[in-house]
């Protein structure tokens, strides 16, 4: 693994030196603002014929030279970690991240922009830069946020930028982050996942996530007080765009905002929805059986709309004008 501190030369750096042990402060943790980490990897075409089996999508598998989809890239660029560099939740301790002594991690907010398309059996480079840090109170200790900034790039430069929020906190900590950004409007189009055992572990092995609240029920409820295995906030992102590629299949996404606002567990099915909105931006998202918000995504298309769109119907139908 390459690490690189901002403004210096790329440098080799042992992982027995960087090894993320937690830490009681945050004073060890800001060590690592500004360090930069470059990872390489290919847009096999395996992974995504996986996740397509996962979703049950019925189009062939994407062939060699084919448009990456948009959050493809996820499914690249992890790392099972050794067995001595993770932690009691399964979870490896990536040296690139900052040591924070807080059991509980999901990502609330992520931003994408996307330059241009990456093809499938590209060679891909990831470059990870650690942005900020920041701690506030909670009901039950302490939370974190952590900003990350990635660059996705092939031979002919950057492709994708991303921007992730992670937080931080204890166990037992209430967490629901805030409110819709913007109301909800009629769905266009629905459907149900149930997003049971199986799929939850599939999607763990293929995208190497190997925290165990997602596929080992007893320390879900036992050891992390939570109702049942929780669902991957990636899975529940994934399923909302293979959503608007059934019913838009034409769209290229420009740039999109993911914002999570609660968990979702395999106890009950998650409802997917999405619209079109007047100014030309795909509207997603994902609710828990009794109807609560729990993943909001926006979508910026490329213009002008020139895709067919299907109703709820099935039925072609025509993309709302632009103001």
């Amino acid at each position: 693994m390459k690490l690189i501190q901002a403004g210096a030369k790329i440098k080799l750096i042992e992982k027995a030196k960087v090894t993320a042990k937690p830490v009681n402060n945050l004073d060890r943790a800001r060590e690592w603002l500004g360090r930069v980490e470059v990872r390489v990897d290919v847009a096999a075409p395996s992974q995504l014929a996986t996740l397509f089996d996962l979703l049950d999508v019925a189009q062939p598998a994407l062939e060699i030279g084919s448009d990456l989809p948009p959050l493809g890239h996820w499914l690249y660029f992890s790392s099972w970690g050794r067995s001595s560099e993770t932690g009691d939740n399964g979870e490896f301790l990536d040296p690139a991240l900052p040591p924070i002594e807080l059991p509980r991690r999901i990502c609330v907010e992520c931003r994408i922009r996307f330059h241009r398309p990456i093809r499938v059996g590209d060679a891909l480079s990831r470059l990870m830069r650690v942005v900020d840090l920041g701690e506030r109170d909670g009901r039950e200790g302490p939370i974190v946020t952590l900003l990350l900034r990635y660059e996705i790039s092939d031979s002919q430069g950057v492709a994708i930028s991303e921007e992730r929020r992670l937080l931080y906190m204890a166990r037992g900590e209430p967490w629901h982050n805030g409110e819709p950004r913007r109301p909800r409007g009629a769905a266009t189009w629905s459907k149900q996942f149930r997003p049971d055992t199986r799929a939850l572990f599939r999607y763990s092995a293929l995208t190497r996530n190997v925290n165990r609240v997602h596929y080992d029920r007893p320390f879900a409820l036992f050891g992390e007080g939570h109702p049942g295995l929780v669902v991957q906030g990636d899975l529940v992102a994934a399923s909302l765009f293979e959503l608007l590629r059934e019913n838009a299949p034409g769209a290229r996404v420009r740039s999109c905002e993911l914002r999570m606002l609660r968990w979702l567990y395999d106890t009950e099915p998650m409802l997917l929805f999405g619209r079109m909105s007047a100014e030309g931006e795909a509207e997603l998202w994902a609710e828990d059986s009794q109807g609560r918000l729990a993943l909001e995504v926006v979508a910026n298309l490329d213009e002008p709309l020139t895709f067919a769109l299907r109703g709820a119907d099935g039925k072609s139908a025509s993309a709302p004008p632009t103001r």
